[in-house]
């Protein structure tokens, strides 16, 4: 059976819930069990995943906004961040000698431009591969509240790094990932992992 397109974060909590054998969601703000634990792992999920590796769909561009206060020492200028700013991909500046101090960056330079990873909210502008990366991990997260089955939760995190690992392969390459290829290999994961829902859970103190 072809996996649903995942183009919204209902679509993302309702694929991790089918992977650990539970009832989909018609609502993402459902107060349900299965929904209070989506969204409360979702947001966190997400962003850790952004952090890891340098997703293309995240980057953004931006000349940042000088602010008129000064470091006290060791820097001449201090910039605003966005709004959105994870972390720094890479300076366009001469000057590369900057640094993070909470939501300010500091720099020798007047100017300063910057590409970096940003929090990407919007699950429409985000590749197949982060996708099925956050998919994989909050169904990792969630699994043993919900199913109690920690050898899948396991499983679950080991698709996580194999997703990563691959998207850092595809990025490395520029190679576009075509929806065949995306389509299979998905497929192929999430049929291992229905058919371990078919396993026998662990019984207390005998795992």
């Amino acid at each position: 059976m072809a996996s649903q397109p995942i183009t919204s974060e209902l679509d993302i909590f309702n694929a991790a819930l089918t992977l650990i054998g539970q009832p989909t969601l018609t609502s993402p703000s459902e107060e349900s069990a299965s929904g209070r634990r989506c969204r409360s792992q979702y947001a966190g999920v997400r962003d850790a995943i952004l952090q890891e590796h340098t997703w293309n769909c995240a980057i953004q561009r931006v000349s940042l906004t000088l602010l008129t206060d000064t470091p006290a020492w060791g820097y001449s200028y201090q910039f605003q961040l966005p709004t959105d700013w994870l972390r720094p991909e890479r300076s366009e500046d001469r000057d590369d000698d900057f640094k993070i101090e909470g939501r300010k960056l500091l720099a020798n330079s007047s100017t300063f431009n910057i590409t970096y990873v940003c929090r990407l909210t919007n699950v429409a502008d985000m590749d197949e591969w982060l996708k099925q990366a956050i998919k994989y991990r909050l169904a990792a997260e969630i699994c043993n509240a919900l199913s109690g089955n920690p050898k899948l939760a396991e499983s679950l995190m080991l698709l996580y790094q194999e997703t990563v690992d691959k998207a850092k392969l595809v990025d490395a390459a520029s190679a576009p990932l075509t929806t065949m290829t995306s389509t299979r290999w998905v497929e192929a994961r999430d049929t291992g992992i229905i058919a371990a829902l078919d396993r026998p859970l662990p019984s207390d103190g005998n795992a």
